[in-house]
């Protein structure tokens, strides 16, 4: 079942008080009009009832899809990373029942990475493959003459006809969307399974710009 509490939070513009409900965890299977409220960002907003304004709000979060086998940690704090792994490890029977089934565990630190991690996973793809994706299109944008220094963002979104798309966000509010061919998945996976592997760890793991770094070096 998933859960969640209630504090009040101050308006950050008007500074009402509301009350405001925060969602410690989310059973996917269970409660999906949860998951939809997570891709479209909507469980991470305060909306003010006296002035109107909308705040964004990251808070910690688990998201668990019991079908998928996915486990998505929301969190800023690499030490509740920690906690979360030795919770899960102090756990051998059901750690390694969930291993039998393939279950992927991921931390991420924004609302918007949470979402592109499921989004991915919906698309039966894997994170780490698209991470490292990512980075490519990144040089080669460069290379070709792109303000990298101006991109505010990158992510997975799919696109029609089940095809897979990047979305690189400027900061100006602009968008260019980069596809991405199964062949490309397909060759990075071939090309860099070993460094791969090398560099995933049991448990909750990070899968960013920064692993991705260890994988391209």
């Amino acid at each position: 079942m998933s859960k969640c509490i209630t504090n009040e939070v101050e308006c950050p513009e008007c500074g009402n008080k509301q009350n405001y409900v925060r969602w410690q965890s989310i059973i996917a299977d269970i409660d999906p009009q949860l998951k939809e409220k997570v891709l479209n960002g909507e469980l991470f907003v305060f909306d003010c009832k006296k002035c109107g304004k909308k705040f964004p709000i990251t808070y910690p979060c688990l998201y668990h899809d019991m079908g998928k086998h996915l486990m998505v940690y929301l969190t800023s704090d690499k030490e509740s990373i920690n906690e979360m792994n030795k919770i899960l490890f102090d756990s051998p029977e059901t750690f390694e029942i969930q291993a039998r089934q393939g279950y992927i565990y991921r931390a991420v630190s924004t609302v918007n990475e949470m979402a592109e991690k499921i989004m991915i996973h919906d698309m039966k793809l894997d994170d780490r493959v698209i991470e490292i994706i990512k980075m490519l299109i990144l040089f080669k944008s460069g290379n070709e003459g792109m303000d990298v220094d101006s991109i505010a963002g990158m992510f997975y979104y799919p696109a029609k006809d089940h095809k897979h798309q990047i979305v690189i966000m400027f900061a100006d509010g602009k968008q260019t969307f980069i596809p991405i061919e199964e062949e490309l998945i397909k060759e990075t996976m071939t090309n860099l399974k070993d460094k791969i592997e090398q560099n995933t760890e049991e448990g909750y793991q990070a899968i960013n710009v920064e692993w991705v770094s260890k994988i391209l070096s």
